[in-house]
């Protein structure tokens, strides 16, 4: 329950500031399963957690073993857009987790 709170606080607020800015910076958009392919081929990603915008958008998060990520928006159309990236993804309850909280 706490992990499933934890992402929603956690990527709601970047999905929101993305979403907003992604007007200015239109990321490049190709069929979902051509994107879910090369997240797993080039970057060992896989899906991690899933949620439903407002918009009718699926919005997913996909990770990698080493923390690569990335924030996928899929649109009704099935057009999938990444719209976030970043490193050091770990889940709350993973022992690098653990390690943090013992230094907070």
């Amino acid at each position: 329950m706490f992990a499933k709170g934890f992402l929603t606080v956690m990527i709601l607020p970047v999905a929101v500031t993305v979403f907003a800015s992604s007007a200015a910076a239109e990321p490049e958009c190709v069929p979902r399963h051509e994107l879910v392919s090369k997240l797993d081929v080039q970057f060992s990603e896989a899906q991690k957690a899933v949620g439903l915008a407002s918009s009718g958008a699926v919005v997913e998060l996909f990770a990698s073993p080493d923390g690569s990520w990335t924030l996928v928006a899929t649109q009704p159309t099935g057009e999938s857009c990444p719209i976030a990236a970043g490193e050091e993804w770990f889940e709350p309850d993973s022992p690098v987790a653990a390690s943090l909280d013992r230094k907070l």
